[in-house]
């Protein structure tokens, strides 16, 4: 990733520089920013992280971290039910921290929510000079949760609940395939619990049938139920046709806000 003028990376995977050198040889566009470093998962207990550039601040000073080439964690095989969190130093070092946090849920830690994102530093900070690009869950050997941080709370995830992504303007989308399950003849219902919660209820809804068990023909309709920050209740209602056993996937999602 070209990003270095006239000062490109040799042998080592990664450059130190002062803020002063950043602001003098960079584009002030990317100044804090991040710029690749995407986790991701590569195969069979094989999480990876992309090359890429970002900006860390150890509270004294600014430094601008270049990673070169890709980077592969380890131990994954080891790592029990929970979140860890994936940090970066000065030095380009990458770790994994333990976190607080079931499936079901974004990492819970204070300093890892919004209230708790350092302006100053621009990203989430586990210790004074680790920065966290994101998280990880391991579920099985093949399968993972991951959540990629961004700039200014911007983040895309995945958890037991469903995907999200948010915008650094404080945007968020959550959707994912619902299973509606038999309630009566009358009533196919399904309960989504959010991925991550909205910071209020003004939030959209949108939902599309996926399976055809002959809703056009049992003159059915959409109806929500109870909903919450957290959660939102979905009823397809016909007239009086559906059978025991009938169920229905949905896809659907949700846009609001998180800040």
């Amino acid at each position: 990733m070209a990003i270095w003028n006239n000062n490109k990376p040799a042998d080592n995977d990664y450059i130190n520089v002062s803020a002063q050198h950043i602001r003098e040889n960079f584009n002030t566009s990317i100044w804090g920013a991040k710029r690749g470093l995407e986790i991701y998962y590569y195969g069979s207990d094989d999480i990876r992280i992309t090359p890429g550039f970002i900006h860390v601040n150890d509270g004294s000073n600014d430094y601008g971290v270049v990673k070169t080439s890709e980077t592969e964690l380890t131990g994954e095989s080891g790592l029990g039910a929970q979140w860890y969190y994936v940090t970066i130093d000065t030095s380009g070092t990458v770790t994994l921290r333990s976190a607080t946090g079931a499936a079901t849920e974004r990492p819970t830690d204070a300093y890892f929510q919004w209230s708790g994102y350092n302006h100053a530093k621009q990203g989430y900070y586990y210790d004074t000079d680790e920065r966290i690009i994101g998280a990880v869950y391991r579920v099985n050997a093949t399968t993972w949760y991951i959540i990629n941080c961004g700039e200014g709370g911007a983040e895309s995830g995945k958890n037991e609940y469903g995907e999200w992504k948010r915008t650094a303007d404080g945007e968020q989308w959550c959707y994912r395939i619902l299973t509606c399950d038999y309630v009566s003849s009358f009533t196919i219902r399904g309960t989504w619990l959010f991925p991550v919660s909205f910071m209020d209820t003004q939030f959209y809804i949108n939902y599309t049938a996926t399976d055809d068990i002959g809703l056009d023909k049992r003159e059915t309709h959409f109806r929500l139920g109870t909903f919450s920050i957290s959660s939102v209740i979905l009823d397809i209602m016909s007239n009086g046709a559906f059978q025991s056993g009938d169920t229905c996937n949905v896809h659907v999602s949700a846009r609001g806000r998180y800040k």
